[in-house]
């Protein structure tokens, strides 16, 4: 506390309990969402602290208000703020706390689109958790350094940095943790390209052995449309449905033959009987044809006999192959007219006709579009030991559009 001798007598310029008003305060406007009013109180409360000499007390503040500026988008001062704190906690070797805001330092970076500044704060907080053996914040650790690896383009880093992550969750049964790493080391996989390139299946089965040494579910979802009649249809139009329909999902069943087949051929030399699942997604325009979609429904055509050929060739490594085909499912691809999507440089126009939509609800016996929730029903239960006596089927979920 700052204090000026007059007369004898000691007056104190600013006292703790102003900080805290102005910090009580600013939680309030953060509660409230107001993001401005809460930055100039924290500012006011790092005045104090300042005046009052109050260290630890500035430490908090500055910490704060860091936090605020980064919310709000003041990157510049988040990162000076975050600064002078490591500055007052390398003073005070609080570890616990230094490895915290270097964190804080490093998802600034992240945040502002700057991987490479990141890695270095990064990095020092690893060895100080490690020395205080800190699990929990180890797993949060080697998860925010994965996704700045994934961002640098070091996949085999970064697969290696999220199962570190994923076992240090395991160590003190952090399922939050796990669930977050998870998902994020999926989103990851789907970043890293081009699911039609050739040799970008391969890539991407390797990266999931990789980094969850095992491969259980394969889902092959990805798709889209492109229509036209047939006689305006291209064929470089009608060649890219097939690709993305039957010709990946294919190359990715290929990429997986491998491991599916030689752990398939241990487990049963242990009597052991492992199920594992693949769920083709196919469509209503592949079973009964839609006007307007050779490639698209040729593709998901194909995919079903895709579907039953693999039923029978991995049955005996206790595969269930089976396939869902959905009717009108309310995606960005049946919204109304007008929506557009870019594939590899191309820009797709994609949606339907409001009559067409009204349409289909009308002659749909359920009488309504269906949910991507409802969607994922059927792939679940393919997906689960419910259907493990279920293989080269195919399964609609239209709604009865094919009744």
């Amino acid at each position: 506390m700052t204090c000026r001798t007059v007369a004898n007598f000691q007056i104190s310029l600013k006292t703790p309990c102003m900080a805290d008003a102005d910090k009580h305060r600013a939680r309030i406007f953060l509660h409230r969402g107001q993001l401005a009013q809460a930055k100039t109180a924290y500012e006011q409360a790092v005045a104090d602290d300042r005046l009052a000499e109050d260290h630890r007390a500035l430490s908090d503040s500055l910490g704060n208000l860091g936090n605020v500026c980064a919310l709000s988008g003041d990157l510049d001062q988040a990162e000076s703020c975050y600064r002078e704190v490591l500055t007052i906690q390398r003073t005070e070797r609080n570890q616990h706390a230094i490895a915290h805001t270097l964190v804080n330092l490093g998802n600034l970076h992240i945040g502002a689109d700057h991987p490479e500044k990141a890695r270095p704060y990064y990095l020092e907080a690893l060895d100080l958790l490690r020395d205080l053996n800190d699990d929990r914040a180890l797993g949060i650790l080697y998860n925010n350094l994965a996704l700045q690896e994934a961002r640098e383009g070091w996949w085999e880093h970064a697969v290696t940095s999220f199962k570190q992550a994923l076992d240090h969750h395991r160590v003190v049964g952090n399922e939050e943790g796990l669930a977050v790493t998870y998902s994020q080391l999926g989103k990851c996989f789907l970043d890293q390209g081009d699911l039609t390139k050739a040799d970008f299946p391969e890539k991407l089965v390797n990266a999931t052995l990789a980094g969850f040494g095992s491969l259980d579910i394969i889902v092959n979802n990805a798709g889209y449309t492109w229509d036209n009649v047939i006689q305006k249809t291209t064929d470089e139009q009608f060649q890219a449905m097939l690709d993305i329909h039957v010709v990946a999902p294919f190359r990715v069943l290929r990429a997986a033959s491998n491991w599916i087949r030689e752990t398939a051929k241990k487990e049963q030399a242990e009597g052991r009987r492992v199920m594992r699942k693949v769920v083709n997604i196919t469509s209503i325009s592949g079973m009964d044809g839609i006007a307007g979609q050779a490639g698209y429904g040729s593709g998901k055509a194909g995919i079903i006999g895709l579907t039953k050929v693999m039923a029978k060739e991995w049955g005996r490594y206790n595969v269930n192959v089976n396939a869902v085909g959905f009717g009108f499912i309310e995606t960005r691809l049946t919204q109304a007219l007008g929506g557009e999507i870019d594939m590899q440089g191309r820009k797709i126009k994609v949606g339907v006709q409001e009559a067409a939509r009204e349409a289909m609800r009308t002659q749909n016996p359920l009488g309504r579009i269906g949910t991507p929730e409802e969607a994922a029903g059927p792939v679940l239960f393919f997906c689960s030991p419910l259907s493990d006596y279920v293989t080269g089927e195919v399964l609609l979920c239209s709604g009865g559009s094919h009744a």
